[in-house]
């Protein structure tokens, strides 16, 4: 549970929650993965109560305080005192919060007031050595301080801590990772495919080498020749790029909302296609294609026509 000052949450039902805003005390704001959980839409459980239930925890008792409780109240009486006390807790649900993309490293979050969140705590942790100490906390940059400046004081004084841009930098990393991995397969499959084009080429100029003589006795230049070859391997390499980026546009269209749920993305995807990139991904294959091609196009620039023409 955690309260924030200035919620900044993209409401999927109730009512807005902008920069600012301050939940009621009996006012609660849960996720849309609740809602998944009990089936139901998140308009249906707008305005529901929720029971928050929590259990004090046990304190260390000796045994001679057990032995007389048992004695005055029996077993029952026994099992009350090592069970703890409980404190329930109703809350108004004003609103439900969307997935959002951090959700990769933050879990989503009930949020309510901080003063009942300060209630529940303390009484949970009553007579313990956790009373009054939190795991984590929001803090909110105010007084002209940026959140850098906020984490670095925080930092200074024993408490680690993390701005909203940390968080989108560890996703960043992650995907980083990723693009470094997926890069990796692709310069190995540019190589291949490079080796790949020669030998096509070089094959191609073998199986037309009558057609290529019979050009030349017409009067074809070397520089046509050898353009001709050059355009086919540009054709290829067109071709390929094509089909290969159609190819993974369709795959990452369709893997998209299978790896969202996965890592609890809500609506956003991970793979994302722009048509610029694979516009530029076509032209650099069409340029690889046409290097690659440069060796097979001078040989057959630099066939005889006599000799070419006796080929079979």
């Amino acid at each position: 549970m955690m309260r924030d000052n200035s919620l900044q949450l993209e409401t999927a039902a109730g009512r807005e929650i902008k920069s600012g805003t301050k939940l009621a005390p009996d006012e609660a704001v849960i996720p849309e993965s609740y809602t998944e959980k009990l089936g139901k839409t998140a308009a249906e459980v707008v305005g529901s109560t929720l029971t928050i239930t929590v259990s004090q925890q046990p304190q260390q008792i000796d045994s001679a305080t057990i032995q007389r409780v048992y004695a005055e109240e029996g077993e029952t009486g026994v099992k009350e005192l090592l069970s703890g006390k409980t404190l329930n807790k109703q809350f108004k649900i004003a609103a439900v919060i969307k997935k959002s993309p951090d959700q990769m490293v933050n879990r989503p979050n009930l949020y309510i007031d901080s003063s009942a969140a300060k209630e529940l705590t303390d009484f949970s942790t009553a007579g313990t050595d956790s009373y009054q100490k939190y795991i984590f906390a929001n803090a909110t940059a105010t007084g002209g301080k940026t959140p850098e400046e906020v984490r670095d004081n925080l930092k200074d004084a024993g408490y680690p801590s993390m701005t909203s841009k940390d968080v989108q930098s560890m996703i960043f990393t992650f995907v980083n990772i990723l693009q470094t991995i997926v890069m990796g397969f692709g310069i190995l499959a540019l190589v291949v495919s490079v080796f790949g084009i020669v030998n096509t080429m070089y094959i191609s100029v073998l199986e037309r080498t009558q057609q290529i003589g019979l050009m030349k006795a017409l009067g074809a230049s070397k520089r046509d020749i050898a353009r001709l070859f050059r355009y086919e391997a540009a054709w290829v390499g067109f071709l390929g790029g094509m089909l290969g980026v159609l190819s993974a546009w369709g795959a990452g269209t369709l893997a998209n909302p299978a790896i969202s749920n996965a890592l609890g993305l809500g609506k956003y995807s991970l793979l994302i296609f722009q048509p610029i990139n694979a516009a530029v991904v076509v032209l650099a294959l069409m340029l690889v294609a046409i290097v690659a091609g440069w060796l097979p196009s001078r040989k057959a620039a630099k066939l005889d026509p006599i000799e070419a023409l006796r080929t079979e």
